[in-house]
């Protein structure tokens, strides 16, 4: 068995073999692959006709079309069994092995790769379907960099219980910049109030 979390989108024809385990909002695309074991990480991508190793640890998109493992997985080479199998042709195949080597082994850069694709006449609708999917990626990871400089408002949160599990989150939570412990909730007065001072001077030793 697996688990598919909530407000996953699982496209046509895709492979999940046992215990695969998607986080929330995960995306799997058409014809994509995912062997046993496989972790993927809430808000994560995988591409069409890509192959996620077994037991590998998913935490960025999977560009479509590649063969991914690992932990964390990273595209290792191009999926050439799901193209054989999908009818894509030779010069399609090649195509996007030269997009693979250009990103992922020479790491000339987005633009330059595609420009010697263009000169190569590789700049095919599968190719630019993969160059484009890797654009909105590193996109989509420059500004998440840019937010964490700073431009992020803290997450307001509350601590429901003063027990074990309870302190754990409150401690936890006053020592992380990206939460605003709001409150602790809990029927005794006494623990509650414990807590409370437990976090304020947390705050204080961070403010030190």
């Amino acid at each position: 068995c697996g688990h598919v979390a909530h407000d996953c989108k699982v496209g046509n024809h895709v492979v999940m073999a046992n215990a695969t385990l998607l986080g929330g909002h995960v995306h799997i695309h058409d014809h994509a692959t995912i062997s046993g074991g496989v972790a993927v990480h809430h808000f994560t991508t995988i591409g069409s006709y890509s192959f996620v190793g077994g037991l590998s640890r998913v935490i960025h998109d999977i560009p479509p079309y590649m063969l991914a493992d690992g932990s964390p997985a990273r595209p290792r080479c191009i999926n050439i069994v799901a193209l054989k199998r999908n009818n894509f042709e030779p010069e399609q195949i090649s195509a996007l092995a030269d997009a693979h080597r250009l990103m992922y082994r020479a790491k000339v850069g987005m633009e330059h790769a595609r420009k010697i694709l263009r000169a190569n006449t590789q700049l095919l609708p599968c190719v630019e379907n993969l160059l484009n999917f890797v654009q909105i990626q590193q996109m989509a990871v420059m500004a998440g960099a840019v937010q964490q400089e700073g431009s992020v408002t803290p997450i307001r949160i509350a601590v429901i219980g003063a027990g074990h599990l309870g302190r754990i989150h409150t401690r936890l939570l006053a020592g992380d910049g990206q939460f605003e412990l709001v409150g602790i909730v809990d029927p005794s007065a006494t623990a509650r109030q414990a807590m409370e001072r437990r976090k304020s001077r947390k705050a204080a030793t961070r403010s030190a």
